[in-house]
């Protein structure tokens, strides 16, 4: 996976390089900005980086995106031939070579360097804001109150490497952010739950870890909780492991990978380690995934649990390409006649029509009831149009996605594209994460391609549609309860390059269009529900408890089985008391 790089020139007379006597960095050039790839430091990828070398004769793939990438070579001025007529080695301190890259598809880099922060500050989710957006990925955070206490993630930018204790819980050890970036990410796993990290279903290639100061100097030194790694004689077998969980929209597991942030088990003590530079982790075997999740184990335990401090520091997570096309393996999309579809939209409200957009396309109701999978019966937004529906049986969070837009996209790659937002008031809306890897303008009729956008409706072609999980939206907003969503918003992306991803990064689809410009809406599929209005007839009534009642301690397979019933929350696959209580409660 990644695109591919190609050398702009080749030379048949590449002198010998020696790493003993070159450094290297690799730069990418995106968007306007200039930065030092992540895995491609001196000392850090140095076999990788002098394969690079030999590009100038050859093509070779790497996952890492941009529109042209830099191989810096420093190093003692050599005395060598000519490798062509406008350039000797001799006399030259440094090398540079241009690759460029062809249009394969982009990576996508949450960093946290998009995230505001004083000199030498943190943020711990004091704010009570449940958790933060860094590069498209949804990090979560659970704060306290009362005890003034918070597990999940936090960010920070302390460059402190000296300070112990828990006082250094919010400093990486390392210094500063992989690549010498100013913020990082720092996990804790807590009483509430493991730090995750959610995002629209990727590929993953990897992200850089450390320890902070916190678990660092615990480990060196030991403290009043935990002990000394290795002992007082150094010969204790202690280690001091991160383990990375892969889960898709389902949440269920598709890999894990184990990292040790210190280890003290080798024969040789001279080998023991406790991790103190930024180390990259290759996730590329958890496959298609939505959600990252973090966990900690170490040999230091007690009566209590874990004695080493619950604590490690993430930067740079790589991840690769967005789910393909309808029909490619991977895909997510929803076909309209999937028999997972247990609604429809049943109303409308707010409907304000853009420009380029013909009246006869501007119907309402052709968005309401199941999809058609034309071109035709659809309404159209306009260029930055919008419109709300309604759902009398109510849309909930439940297993796997929760409820599919549907375009009316003509093929793979041409897709006019739009926010997705959620409400469970009709008043306050969330918008779902959104991510754009398209590089430039697209002409009227011109490609976007599926692989390079994530939370977006129309990803997909007509008579599919783009699923969205209300999970990823859930403990983001006090005013949203992903339990009851009764109101899907969608809003036209112009695609001129005047509207922005969640990451601020331009979004660009097919402009100028006319006639039905913009976002041509066919309808909105339900998933999950989560009301006991199970014939959606506006009310929950005695029809409601009769089909409850029919479908009364069935599980999936049994003859009885009815999965609107299944409203108990969380959803459990057995028709009960559970789901009876929630049901009672509308009545």
């Amino acid at each position: 996976m990644g695109r591919h790089l190609k050398v702009g020139s080749k030379s048949e007379n590449l002198p010998a390089v020696s790493s003993h006597l070159w450094s290297f960095r690799v730069l990418e050039h995106r968007c306007g900005s200039l930065r030092q790839l992540p895995g491609f430091e001196s000392g850090q990828s140095r076999p990788l980086a002098l394969s690079l070398i030999n590009l100038f004769c050859n093509e070779a793939a790497v996952p890492f995106a941009g529109t042209a990438v830099f191989l810096i070579l420093s190093g003692p001025r050599v005395r060598g031939e000519r490798r062509n007529s406008t350039m000797a080695l001799r006399g030259f301190g440094s090398l540079i070579i241009v690759l460029t890259i062809s249009n394969a598809f982009a990576a996508h880099i949450a960093n946290f360097d998009d995230l505001s922060l004083d000199p030498n500050s943190y943020w711990n989710g004091s704010d009570d804001s449940g958790g933060f957006v860094s590069g498209g990925a949804f990090f979560n955070n659970n704060y306290d109150f009362a005890w003034y206490y918070w597990d999940g993630f936090a960010y920070s930018n302390i460059t402190d490497t000296t300070t112990s204790g828990m006082t250094g819980l919010y400093n990486c050890i390392a210094g500063t952010g992989q690549d010498d970036s100013a913020n990082y990410g720092v996990g804790y796993v807590g009483w509430n739950g493991l730090p995750t990290v959610t995002f629209n279903a990727a590929g993953i290639n990897g992200l850089y870890v450390t320890n902070s100061n916190y678990a660092y100097y615990s480990m060196l030194n030991g403290d009043a909780f935990a002990k000394k790694f290795g002992g007082d004689d150094g010969n204790d077998p202690d280690w001091f492991l991160l383990t990375i969980t892969g889960r898709d929209v389902c949440d269920v597991e598709t890999g894990s990978v184990e990292f040790y942030l210190a280890d003290f088990r080798f024969a040789d003590s001279n080998d023991d380690y406790i991790v103190d530079t930024w180390e990259y982790v290759d996730l590329n075997s958890l496959g298609m995934i939505n959600k990252l999740e973090f966990s900690l184990s170490s040999s230091d335990t007690g009566d209590w649990g874990m004695n080493t401090p619950a604590c490690f520091v993430i930067d740079t997570i790589v991840l690769g390409q967005y789910a393909p096309a309808a029909g490619v393996a991977g895909s997510t999309a929803v076909h309209m006649d999937n028999a997972g579809i247990i609604g429809w939209a049943s109303g409308w409200e707010n409907y304000m029509v853009g420009s380029n957009c013909d009246l006869k396309w501007q119907t309402p109701e052709e968005a309401l009831g199941e999809a058609n999978g034309t071109s035709y019966d659809i309404v159209c937004l306009g260029r930055g149009g919008e419109i709300t529906l309604t759902f009398n049986c109510g849309i909930g969070d439940g297993p796997g996605y929760d409820f599919s837009v549907f375009e009316n996209g003509i093929g793979d790659t041409f897709l006019e594209l739009a926010y997705v937002e959620v409400s469970s008031d009709g008043e306050n809306f969330s918008r779902f994460i959104n991510d754009s890897l398209t590089e430039g303008p697209v002409s009227s009729y011109g490609a976007v391609e599926p692989t390079d956008i994530g939370g977006f409706a129309s990803k997909y072609r007509q008579g599919y549609g783009t699923p969205f999980d209300l999970a990823s939206l859930k403990n983001t907003s006090g005013l949203l309860d992903t339990d009851n969503i009764g109101w899907v918003r969608i809003v036209d992306i112009v695609g001129d390059g005047n509207d922005f991803d969640t990451s601020g990064d331009i979004i660009y689809d097919p402009y100028p269009t006319t006639g039905s410009a913009g976002f041509d809406l066919d309808a909105i599929g339900v998933l999950n529900m989560r009301t006991a209005d199970f014939d959606q007839s506006g009310s929950v009534d005695y029809v409601d408890l009769s089909i409850l009642v029919q479908a009364w301690l069935s599980q999936p397979g049994d003859e009885n089985w009815d999965v609107r019933c299944d409203i108990s929350n969380p959803a459990d696959d057995f028709i009960n008391m559970l789901d009876f209580a929630v049901f009672a409660r509308q009545y």
